[in-house]
């Protein structure tokens, strides 16, 4: 007969990879520049990427498209590694040019037909409409060309996507800043409308501090959250909804030209620039358990300055936010910029698996005995007392992993990020929802209770 043991674990691994399967299957998309580092970044880790979008079309206020795909890019379509959804922007972001196209019907028919051509000779599964600076006089008539938009796309069975700045409310208040921003760059979209008439929207939760703002993260677990909760509050489909994902960083300092004057400068540096910086003024990131992000201060000539970093830690936070929203996916700006270590994440993640036996991709790292003794370890208050029936919970999973497993599941640590933070706030309970982690809240438990596991070197 099966033992008891052996019969609780075969429970708890079909219910552990049911979890899996239902988490991995989100639709990773990418977007790439034309730099070299960037197109070089794809080339290296299409494998982890479902669509690239390349920022590479441009539209004038006459419906005159121009751009092109780059030829690195264009053979890895060609060759069926990666599929190519390119951006089509307003020419610098000009508002102008929008005011001017949304209400020229003969404008829009010309760069429709542009479009259906450019898509049909290169093979694009579709385009997305990357327009900013998008004024809220426009609303109306934008939710009518991107309506129109769809209904041409759709007969050439091409797939239809935009862009859309976030916001986690309609602003009505007086802040200059504020209010600038609602009426000129995130008010001028209509969430739940624009909805109805795309595949989906990308939903860019970045740029939440600019180089134009104070320093602050790129995109705090907090406001992305409160960005997410918005759009669905409006109707908009969790379906329809693509999770912005910022691969790019901050970076804070004071500064004086002739123009500005003495004035605070925020820049984007890319993850190997941040880490140079780091070095060579002897600084270390720290994980902010507010943000959820890693950051660093340090001061130079007594001058402050900051770095926030979008890295492997954040993305994992944010992915919760995608899996408890159930979202369709993520799209992530910008290869090139990204943590190396990104990829190792996402490398886990993938649309369309049908069994996680016949795949790589799976939420959940590989943990050995050593990674939990070491951590529990370091609690001083623990005893030799060991409870084998609840311990056994927390061990299933990391027992079936190790066994089954060894060769496919990454070694990026989710309890990295937990270990961090119950070192910075030791007394904080996880949350049910917080953690795709079930047994961590056991593990407290057996903390608090001073119980430690007879565990063995490995």
């Amino acid at each position: 007969m099966i033992g008891f043991w052996n019969l609780l674990l075969l429970i708890n691994a079909v219910l552990f990879l049911n979890y899996c399967v239902s988490c991995s299957d989100f639709e990773r998309l990418i977007y790439v520049t034309g730099n070299e580092r960037s197109l070089n970044s794809v080339a290296e880790n299409y494998q982890k990427i479902d669509i690239a979008s390349p920022q590479c079309y441009t539209t004038n206020k006459y419906g005159e498209l121009s751009g092109g795909v780059d030829p690195i890019l264009q053979k890895l379509s060609d060759e069926g590694k990666i599929k190519l959804l390119p951006l089509v922007m307003n020419k610098g972001f000009d508002d102008e040019i929008l005011t001017v196209l949304l209400r020229n019907q003969t404008a829009q028919d010309l760069l429709l037909g542009s479009l259906v051509k450019e898509a049909k000779k290169h093979n694009f599964i579709g385009w997305q409409y990357d327009f900013e600076h998008l004024l809220i006089t426009n609303r109306d008539v934008y939710t009518q060309f991107v309506a129109k938009s769809n209904l041409r796309f759709k007969q050439e069975k091409l797939n239809f996507s935009i862009c859309v700045c976030p916001r986690s409310k309609d602003y009505t208040g007086s802040d200059p800043y504020l209010k600038f921003m609602w009426e000129e760059w995130n008010g001028g979209y209509d969430f739940l409308q624009l909805s109805k008439h795309v595949d989906f929207l990308a939903y860019m939760t970045y740029s939440e501090h600019t180089g134009a703002t104070v320093s602050g993260p790129i995109a705090s677990i907090n406001w992305v959250q409160a960005c997410v909760n918005f759009a669905l509050s409006l109707g908009v489909p969790a379906s329809k909804l693509s999770l912005g994902i910022p691969f790019y960083h901050g970076y804070w300092k004071t500064v004086f030209d002739k123009n500005k004057g003495i004035h605070v400068n925020g820049s984007s540096p890319s993850y190997l620039e941040i880490l140079k910086i780091l070095k060579d003024n002897n600084a270390s990131l720290e994980w902010d358990t507010n943000y959820k992000v890693n950051k660093a201060s340090f001061m130079i000539d007594y001058k402050s300055h900051h770095v926030f970093v979008e890295d492997k830690d954040s993305l994992v936070v944010k992915l919760l936010v995608l899996k408890d929203n159930n979202l369709r996916g993520i799209c992530c700006w910008v290869a090139g910029q990204e943590d190396p270590a990104v990829w190792d994440v996402l490398s886990l993640n993938a649309k369309n698996h049908q069994t996680f036996p016949t795949t790589h991709h799976t939420n959940f790292p590989r943990y050995t005995n050593r990674d939990l003794r070491e951590t529990i370890q370091t609690k001083k208050t623990l005893t030799k007392k060991y409870k084998k029936k609840q311990y056994f919970l927390c061990l299933t999973w990391i027992m079936l992993f190790q066994k089954q497993f060894e060769e496919t599941i990454s070694s990026y640590s989710w309890w990295e990020i937990y270990f961090k933070e119950k070192q910075q706030e030791p007394n904080k309970k996880q949350e049910k929802h917080s953690t795709p982690f079930l047994w961590i809240n056991l593990v407290d438990e057996l903390l608090e209770q001073n119980k430690e596991p007879n565990i063995q070197k490995s």
